[in-house]
This record gives structure tokens, C-alpha cells and sequence, in this order.
């Protein structure tokens, strides 16, 4: 009888002991997951190029479309700033020919339920491939700088529109590591990979804190992406929502501002 008894409780411990190792082993493995709300600070960039041109003694019009990727990184009454690459931004490059007469760009936000919002630029940095826009009205959550920059071998994730892929609550979700600084270009190097529409895509760490922007992609081996470094971004961000704050401000005192920045 003891034995029997023993024996239930013996079986009984086990079992709690391999609930809690589950239990354990569960929670371990979704602590490095990126929080899902992180995603809705994720924006696609909608760049229409209305362009009128000579064909001959013609006189034509023409319009093209240019996907990008952004995110939500301050918020002030009347919309928000949105973080994205100066490439998303500008069209000078893309209209500058001869046969050109004149042009026309519109942009805007388009958030995770499909609403689009007008945005304009409020600066770029074209040496960091940065751009800062603002979106009229847009009031979704915004995106959480990391104070710290990230550390060699750290998972990082993703959210980007490589490609035009983007649905309604639907948008790609990777995951890579950061590989380092290389000093001589001033970039910071992350193994994730990016196409066409990733520009301008906000790189998190596993608490969902903001520490990267993807701008460009190695095109002979294409889960290799560039971002500006994490104290460069952080500073540009800083230094353009502060100065544009600042002009607000003084002729408008009661204007409110929420701002995710932390400066170094």
C-alpha cells in the first residue's frame, strides 16, 4: 500500500514538473518574439509622379508609382511624422531629363487598415538616405526608440512591404541579426532579408524598440541590408522633430506633441 502511494506521488511530482519545464521552455522561447502591437506602427509609402513630357512635338502626360516602407515615430496635433528613406522621397533624380517639362508628387501613408493619409516632406538627409514626412491626420500608435544601440549577434526583426506585399492587416514580418558597424561607409549591417518596397522599413529589437531603417539591400546577396547606424538615426530623428516642434511653437504655445525619441 505504501508503495502504491509512493508511487501516485512520485507520478504526480513528475507531472508538475514537466508542466512547469513547459511552461518554462515556452515562455523562453516566445521572449525573443517581436510584440505584435510593434507592427501597427508600420506604414507603406504611396509615391504617385504625375510627369508631363515632349514625345516629338507632342506635349503628353504620364504618371508613375513608386512603393516604400515607413513608420510611425512622433505625433503632434493636426498628424504624425513618419521615419523613411530620402529615396521614397524625393523625385528630382527620376524627372530630371530633358524631355521633361514638368511634374507633380503626391505621397502618402497608408496604415494596416488600408486608410491613406496625405503626407508631406518635412526634411531629408540624403547622405543618411533619411526622410522625415509628415502625414496629415494620421494618428496611429507610434514606434519606441531604443536608447541603446543594438549588439553584435542580437535578433532583430523587420516590417516591410518588399515587393508591394501588403494587405489589409496583413504585412511581412523578418527576422535576421545585426552583423555590426562598418565605420569607412558610416552603415550599420543586418542580415535580413529586403527587395524593392523594403526602403524606408523599420528595423526593431526583440522588445520592439526602434534601432534601424533599411535603405538599400546587397544586390549579389540579397538577406544582407543597410541601415544608418543607430546614433545617426537617432540624432537626425531628434534633431528634425525637435526643430520642426520648435518652429510650430512659437506661434502656436498650446500645440501638444508626443514625441518616442530618446537623443544620445
Amino acid at each position: 500500500m505504501e508503495k502504491v502511494i509512493f508511487l501516485h506521488l512520485f507520478i504526480n511530482m513528475l507531472k508538475k514538473t514537466l508542466i512547469f519545464l513547459l511552461l518554462f521552455l515556452t515562455s523562453c522561447a516566445h521572449s525573443n518574439n517581436l510584440p505584435l502591437g510593434t507592427r501597427n506602427t508600420f506604414v507603406k509609402i504611396e509615391k504617385t509622379i504625375n510627369v508631363m513630357f515632349r514625345d516629338g512635338d507632342e506635349c503628353k502626360h504620364d504618371t508613375a508609382e513608386v512603393m516604400g516602407s515607413g513608420v510611425v515615430i512622433a505625433r503632434r496635433s493636426g498628424g504624425s511624422y513618419i521615419l523613411t528613406a530620402a529615396h521614397v522621397c524625393e523625385s528630382g533624380s527620376m524627372v530630371n531629363l530633358p524631355f521633361i517639362l514638368g511634374y507633380s508628387v503626391e505621397l502618402q501613408a497608408v496604415n494596416l487598415q488600408e486608410k491613406r493619409f496625405k503626407s508631406e516632406i518635412v526634411s531629408m538627409n540624403h547622405q543618411l538616405d533619411t526622410c522625415i514626412l509628415f502625414a496629415h491626420e494620421y494618428r496611429g500608435p507610434i514606434a519606441k526608440i531604443s536608447r541603446r544601440p543594438p549588439k553584435i549577434g542580437d535578433r532583430v526583426y523587420n516590417v516591410a512591404a518588399p515587393a508591394n506585399i501588403f494587405y489589409h492587416n496583413t504585412v511581412p514580418i523578418m527576422e535576421g541579426f545585426f552583423v555590426g558597424n562598418v565605420k569607412e561607409r558610416g552603415v550599420a549591417v543586418y542580415s535580413i532579408p529586403a527587395a524593392g518596397g523594403s526602403s524606408g522599413s523599420p528595423i526593431f529589437n526583440s522588445n520592439g524598440f526602434l534601432i534601424g531603417m533599411i535603405h538599400s539591400v546587397n544586390v549579389h546577396f540579397p538577406v544582407i541590408s543597410i541601415s544608418p547606424t543607430h546614433k545617426d538615426l537617432v540624432n537626425f530623428i531628434s534633431y528634425t522633430i525637435t526643430n520642426d516642434m520648435n518652429k510650430l511653437l512659437i506661434g502656436l504655445p498650446n500645440q501638444e506633441s508626443k514625441f518616442g525619441v530618446y537623443p544620445l
